[in-house]
């Protein structure tokens, strides 16, 4: 680790490890580089998922997330994935929070989102669809 993040920052604050695996990427092995890319896309899968999901996702072995871990002064995975969980935890809005400003929302508004969603809903459909199989069929 950095001199500039003690290792007590970089096990307790997200943005503390991810400044510390952004300095030190280029001197990685390549699949601990992989690991690396994967948090920092999907810190939410990294929160969630088994390590063994998360390994079969990343195309590597639970060992290798274990030696990532390991590599960042955490004792194993699961305490990187705690790290991970508090930070999702923390930035998760509450039910209350999410109806603070609802009167601020007129009909024309929901119907504007609905129809948002709609649209993306179908556009999604059609991309994941393959016109060949549907073909076949």
């Amino acid at each position: 680790m950095s001199s500039k993040i003690t290792r007590l920052e970089a096990l307790t604050d997200i943005s503390a490890f991810v400044a510390e695996v952004c300095a030190s990427h280029a001197t990685l092995p390549r699949k601990l580089q992989q690991i690396a890319d994967y948090t920092q896309q999907f810190p939410d899968r990294v929160a969630l998922d088994s390590i063994t999901e998360l390994a079969h996702q990343i195309g590597t072995h639970p060992s290798t997330l274990v030696r990532f871990s390991q590599h960042f002064g955490f004792s194993g995975f699961s305490e990187l994935q705690r790290l991970y969980r508090d930070h999702l935890r923390s930035n998760s809005v509450g039910y209350s929070s999410r109806l603070e400003g609802i009167d601020d929302v007129g009909p024309a508004d929901v119907l504007r989102a609905i129809t948002q969603s709609a649209v993306q809903s179908a556009t999604d459909l059609e991309a994941s669809v393959d016109a060949e199989l549907m073909d076949e069929a």
